[in-house]
């Protein structure tokens, strides 16, 4: 392990530690009664090259998928395989889930008769709920020994097979105990050392006495373990004839590793910085080169990236090098208009701009009725007249009584309206600056007659220098999110401290719940943002300890997606760290201090935002670029669903209401129909880890199989390819290559990948309107999870609105 990971801080360590120190116990006492022998165990070993923070650091170490025990059965000389784990957040445990997946079909290629379990030592609440039956599809045994807090994991059905429901029903051994996370927080609570915690631990399992207060602590875990001895009935265990035959089917995939190579792009990263630069610069019109150049050397450590992403950016003619001064070039406007053109297959309005370009960030949080709305809202021409217009106007509505909206018929319920008017209130700053800048490059553009417009229609009046292609990449992926913007207003450092230092200064103004809460009503989301960040700074506290104060469940997840950038504040939440903030008055930092955190934090958000995907908005341009017919998008929920071994054998799971008991649906980044009668499902991936090529194999494992006349077999018309970015060992190629990828492909491939569809027989979409109809198809696609027969069924029936 590496830097600061070695460290055995954390609790998750911790607890993993004593989880594997239990198990351990357990197959010692069977190689000394000769039961088992050759027993071997790895340490936990985490890939670390990405982690960049704490919190990080804790959820990598609370789950590894390293094979933890393996040891021959005397009795027959059969191989056992066994995997520990306890999780700490169930938000991702079915990431780690699959990885697990992926090691165990690597167990069963060397070994097709080993027999592989799965123990889980506590935190239920730490998994999704259809985990627990799942695992019965891929595990010989899963055990789950720990607090049910009143839950039954026995709540489940395969609708679709009886005799896989009764066979996991009897081997998901359960045994209701304590939690061995609950035991060793009492102990850190009461100021143990983990050192101290882990000596407690082994004397306990080694049958040592331990008298005076840490006695309690020996008894408890004595617990765990006595009921995972009981339980571990080694003898009798025997293999599941459906796991089994599952990965007989799943080694047939395997594909030739002669095509194996280590893979080292930096498409991410240059991706990232480039759309930074560019938003930088569009957002503060004209930046000192220097200035820019050191804003991104703090992204990557690395000054030579930094440079070369700006000059690429001038190379293109995006922006424009002016005395060393950047600006964005005005022609990336006219860009904009040839796009909408081509979208739409008729001429460009000057309302279709203000949708794209200062609207758009905001369109993934809109539901169709407010949509519709936004569309009638351009009908009318509102929108030249300005966001505060279109404020007034929707508040009119919102008073009105008849449902309509203006003199449309539309019907709209007041609900509808009024929490439409309340996420462009929010958002009015963005848009208002987005405004702006569109009418001042507009402007430009007119004088220097590049454009005409004429009745509020445009028309683009010389050839365009700007490279396109690119620059349309860097639009979609900076207006994916609402988010983008305001990250990046706070890397400058004048505007970043200007805004620290008014919420400092209204913070030393305003203690007090209730005047906290006046300052914030006043504010939209990025001044509540702002306020609250601040002030949680100024009181040093860490983000994990304001998620943990709060007072109930709901509460402590909307303050932590708060904090992580991705989700509003509901009024009881900014209540709740109001007085979270009233009782801790003591400042432990000044502003200019927190100025420098936020700078730090800012450029995490941007660089880790689940919503700013530069290699699937590559794919997508490519794909989009060769007219292919495809389904999935790099938009928030834009795979492409799949019907999965879940879905085959009609999982059902009602464990609980409160912990993922809905078995969400699954799928794939974009998937390709091509005229052989067969879909290509890509998948992208820019975290290079070992544990990233497990968890991509063993996440596509789920669809390549279908259940008919009670066993799996293989579908023969899904192909799985990838392509991937950063720093990829052989050995994780080859990993891809052993599970069934066909081909895997570098993030700077994509000309090859465009090429491998082509020749694999893609279908195109030869029309003029082509994002129009795409989007059109795309729309069939959205409801379900479809088998790839199914796709291409749908997809024949549809051509007639193709062309």
């Amino acid at each position: 392990m590496k830097g600061a990971l070695a460290k055995e801080q954390s609790k998750a360590v911790l607890v993993g530690n004593i989880c594997q120190t239990i198990v351990k116990a357990v197959l010692e006492l069977n190689v000394k009664k000769g039961t088992i022998s050759n027993l071997e165990s790895e340490e936990p070993v985490v890939e670390v090259e990405s982690v960049e923070n704490k919190e990080d650091e804790e959820e990598a170490f609370s789950g590894n998928f390293i094979l933890d025990f393996s040891f021959i059965r005397e009795l027959d000389k059969k191989l056992i395989c066994l995997w520990v784990s306890h999780r700490a957040k169930s938000d991702n445990s079915h990431t780690y889930f699959w990885g697990l997946v992926d090691e165990v079909r690597q167990v069963r290629k060397r070994d097709p008769n080993s027999l592989c379990i799965f123990v889980i030592l506590g935190n239920k609440r730490g998994w999704k709920d259809w985990i627990f039956p799942a695992s019965l599809l891929f595990f010989d045994y899963t055990f789950f020994i720990g607090d049910l807090r009143g839950d039954n994991i026995l709540n489940f059905t395969f609708t679709n097979s009886k005799n896989i429901e009764d066979c996991a029903k009897k081997r998901l051994i359960v045994s209701e105990t304590e939690d061995i996370d609950a035991i060793v927080q009492d102990m850190l609570n009461k100021g143990l050392s983990p050192d101290s915690i882990k000596e407690i631990a082994r004397k306990a399992l080694n049958g040592a006495e331990i008298n005076g207060e840490n006695e309690s602590y020996y008894s408890r875990i004595l617990k765990i373990y006595n009921s995972l001895k009981k339980n571990l009935s080694i003898q009798e265990f025997k293999n599941n004839e459906f796991v089994t035959q599952f990965y007989s089917e799943i080694q047939k995939l395997s594909r030739p590793l002669d095509s194996a190579r280590e893979i080292s792009t930096m498409v991410h990263k240059t991706g990232i910085l480039e759309a930074t630069a560019y938003l930088y610069v569009l957002l503060f019109r004209s930046v000192k080169r220097s200035e820019i150049i050191e804003v991104l050397r703090k992204f990557y450590d690395d000054e030579n990236l930094a440079k070369t992403a700006c000059d690429s950016l001038v190379c293109r003619r995006i922006l424009l090098d002016k005395n060393s001064f950047l600006e964005v070039n005005p022609e990336i406007i006219a860009v904009l208009v040839k796009n909408i053109e081509n979208m739409k297959g008729t001429q460009c309005t000057r309302d279709d701009l203000i949708v794209e370009f200062a609207y758009k960030p905001i369109l993934p949080k809109l539901s169709k009725a407010q949509l519709q709305v936004l569309q009638k809202v351009k009908d009318v021409h509102l929108l030249s007249d300005g966001i505060d217009k279109i404020l007034d106007t929707i508040y009119g509505q919102i008073q009105e009584s008849n449902g309509k909206f203006g003199e449309y018929d539309l019907k709209v319920s007041k609900p509808t309206l009024r929490a439409l008017y309340n996420i462009l209130k929010n958002r009015k700053s963005l848009i208002k600056r987005r405004e702006k800048i569109l009418s001042d490059l507009l402007s430009v553009l007119s004088k220097n007659k590049l454009i005409s417009e004429d009745s509020g229609r445009i028309q683009v009046k010389v050839s365009i220098e700007v490279d396109q292609d690119w620059y349309l990449f860097l639009h979609n992926l900076t207006t994916r999110t609402d988010l983008f913007d305001p990250y990046v207003l706070f890397l400058n450092k004048e505007y970043r401290e200007g805004s620290v230092a008014n919420a400092w200064s209204e913070l030393m103004q305003v203690w007090g719940t209730d005047k906290l809460m006046e300052v914030i009503e006043k504010a939209d989301e990025n001044g509540i943002r702002i306020f609250f960040e601040v002030a949680i700074c100024a009181v040093g506290e860490s983000s994990t300890t304001v998620r943990n104060i709060t007072e109930t469940a709901v509460a402590s997840t909307g303050i932590w997606a708060f904090l992580r950038g991705d989700r509003n504040l509901s009024t009881s939440v900014k209540e709740s760290i109001s007085r979270f903030l009233n009782e801790r008055r003591v400042l432990y930092h000044n502003w200019e201090t927190i100025s420098e955190e936020i700078l730090k934090k800012r450029i995490q958000q941007i660089k880790r935002n689940s919503r700013i995907n530069v290699l699937e908005e590559i794919v997508f341009a490519g794909l989009s670029q060769a007219k292919l017919i495809f389904l999935g998008t790099p938009e928030k929920q834009g795979d492409v669903y799949l019907r999965s071994m879940l879905n085959e054998v009609g999982l059902k799971c009602s464990i609980s209401s409160s912990n993922g008991s809905r078995v969400e649906k699954r799928g794939e980044d974009f998937v390709v129909p091509t005229e052989r009668g067969t879909c290509i499902a890509i998948q992208c991936r820019a975290s290079p880890q070992s544990y990233e090529a497990r968890r991509m194999a063993g996440h596509s494992l789920q669809f390549y199989v279908e259940w008919k006349n009670d066993r799996w077999v293989l579908r023969g018309n899904l192909v799985h390819v990838a392509i991937v970015d950063g720093n990829w060992k052989k050995e994780w190629v080859e990993n891809l290559l052993d599970a069934g990828y066909d081909k895997v492909f570098s993030a700077d491939e994509i000309n090859q990948l465009l090429e491998y569809l082509k020749s694999s027989g893609a279908m195109k979409l030869s029309t003029h309107a082509y994002f129009e109809k795409l989007y059109e198809l795309q729309s069939y696609f959205l409801t379900k999870e479809w088998t790839p027969s199914e796709i291409l069924e749908q997809i024949n029936k549809l051509k007639s609105i193709m062309q």
